[in-house]
């Protein structure tokens, strides 16, 4: 399923492009006019980028891209130029897709530049949306495509002996149950920051701020919380039963980067809350 998502669209329109080469001669042609215009969408764009003077550094990598394409697209229009030991469809897509996130992520640097704190914090709320969505996307995939491969898994490998395994298969689901309420927790952290954003944009010494921002430091210590115990109940309960399982799934969970980030919001909480402060009394005196 990996392979599938992250070829696309490449490996569809290379399939049409040699379905199309092989129709006719004039169907070979059709496809070496769209398979040169695909490749030189990156160039179009440089030039058009430099026709209105906007070009930059990072721009120099639209060129590059045009010319990966020819490549990439060349071979997986032709599979047998690929080496199927070595190479495989995925990794023209993923390399495609390597330049494509550097131009982005690079262009989306020069555009945070320079920007007022109101249209900053725009951005960060679009970005944690976006953290959101691929957050319920992991859970979902969790939920869905893991858990029934390692139901899979575990039936071929005790294939013609699978009486026992009905213990195995909840621990299991109690694994994919402590994942899923892992990103969850994550999932909360990110709604109620978007929320403190929401309010630094409007007023950054607002009691609405300070307000959030005391709740969002809760909400982390909470979130840290269930995700360091789940994971411990969770060990635990394999250690215990663990002559009875078929397989076993356990990890040592330290979130250090969460530990970070409420340590970070706290401060931040203490940064509003005497900023606040200086300002209530630059207000009074005034």
């Amino acid at each position: 399923m990996f392979e599938t998502i992250i070829t696309f669209p490449f490996v569809q329109i290379a399939n049409g492009l040699r379905y199309l080469s092989l129709l006719s001669g004039l169907g070979n042609i059709f496809a070496i006019i769209l398979y040169t215009a695909f490749c030189l969408l990156p160039m179009i764009l440089f030039v058009i980028q430099w026709a209105k003077h906007r070009l930059s550094y990072t721009d120099a990598i639209l060129p590059l891209t045009t010319i990966l394409l020819f490549i990439a697209m060349y071979q997986l229009i032709n599979p047998a130029l690929l080496n199927t030991v070595i190479v495989t469809k995925a990794l023209p897509s993923i390399t495609i897709y390597s330049l494509i996130c550097t131009y982005l992520i690079l262009k989306l640097i020069q555009l945070f530049q320079g920007k007022s704190i109101e249209k900053l914090c725009q951005y960060l709320s679009i970005l944690l949306w976006v953290v959101n969505i691929l957050l319920a996307y992991s859970a979902i995939f969790s939920a869905t495509v893991t858990f029934t491969q390692s139901i899979q898994a575990l039936r071929l490998a005790n294939s013609g002996n699978d009486g026992g395994l009905g213990l195995t298969y909840l621990f299991l689901f109690l694994g994919m149950i402590v994942e899923i309420i892992q990103v969850i927790a994550t999932i909360v952290v990110v709604l109620f920051s978007i929320g403190l954003v929401r309010h630094f944009g409007r007023d950054l010494y607002s009691e609405e701020a300070l307000m959030s921002a005391n709740k969002l430091s809760y909400i982390c210590k909470i979130s840290l919380i269930v995700t360091v115990l789940s994971t411990m109940v969770f060990n635990l309960l394999q250690y215990a039963f663990a002559s009875q399982l078929r397989k076993i799934s356990s990890n040592i969970n330290i979130p250090i980067l969460s530990l970070v980030f409420v340590l970070a919001v706290l401060v931040f909480s203490q940064i509003i809350s005497t900023g606040k402060a200086l300002k209530d009394d630059n207000d009074s005196i005034i």
